[in-house]
Formats: C-alpha cells, structure tokens, sequence
C-alpha cells in the first residue's frame, strides 16, 4: 500500500478501526442525534453543526454489531467521505498513529466487509482500516440525500 499512513484508530466493542487523518476534521464529544425519517439503517440521524445538519452513521448497524445507547464518553468523528461530511460514532478515540504502509495487508480477501480496505496488526491487536468512502451501499446515498433535503424543507 506504498509509504506511510497517518489515521486516526478508534474502538467500536473493544475493536480497533481506523480511517486516514485527511478525511478527519475533528473530533467532538457526542451529542442529541435526531432522528432523520427515511434514511438508511446505517444512519442513526443527524445533528446541527454549526448550522449544517450532518448525517451520524453507525459503523454498529454496517458492521452487524450489537447495538448500545451512545453515552456522554462516546466520541464523534467529523469526517470527509468524496461526497459529503459524515460523523461517525466511536466508544474511544484511540489516537493519531503512522502505519507504515508495507505492514499493510489489503482486506479484499480476508473480510467480507468492503469498505475495510487494509488490516495491520497493532501493539493491541488487529487495526482494521475503513475507507468512508465505499460505506454506503447501492442506493443509501440517494436515499439519504432525500431524507435531509425533505427534513430541511420541513423547518
């Protein structure tokens, strides 16, 4: 995968994951998400930020992980995919690490989930590195796309 690679690794269930430092814009603490009708399953709602409503998606639902109240030590990461801002929710943000490119193992063949695109073996374990911008499966973005247009009509 060629030289070095700055992420961000967080934990869903005591499982590392991380995505690449150029698509994280910051990181907040977790907040009220309301509800957004109609969206895909894989997106528990939206927030307000600074006046933008910003889509949360829940790595639990794509991933078929159990599903848990979010609390106030939940981090969000407000991130870039290639078409939009999302916000994804994390137990723990672990940190900032460089991962040296040839120590990663391309996922294509040992997950069947196809937005890990990388998997590396940490101090702590297995680290799987997610590509936002393949979470979306056939049709989820046109189908959030008209939920926040027809939520944004509706104030």
């Amino acid at each position: 995968m060629g030289n070095n690679t700055q992420v961000i690794v967080f934990l869903i269930d005591n499982q590392s994951y991380a995505i690449p430092l150029h698509n994280v814009d910051r990181i907040i603490r977790a907040v009220e998400i309301t509800p957004l009708p109609k969206a895909p399953e894989t997106v528990s709602g939206v927030i307000d930020y600074h006046g933008t409503l910003i889509p949360v998606l829940s790595m639990r639902k794509r991933l078929n992980l159990a599903p848990r109240e979010i609390t106030a030590n939940d981090r969000f990461i407000l991130a870039k995919t290639g078409r939009r801002t999302v916000i994804l929710i994390a137990d723990e943000v672990a940190g900032l690490t460089e991962i040296p490119g040839d120590r990663i193992v391309p996922a294509k063949n040992i997950v069947k989930e196809p937005a890990i695109e990388g998997i590396i073996r940490g101090e702590d374990g297995i680290i799987y590195i997610y590509d936002l911008n393949t979470f979306f499966i056939l049709g989820e973005e046109e189908m959030l796309d008209t939920a926040i247009h027809r939520m944004k009509k509706e104030k």
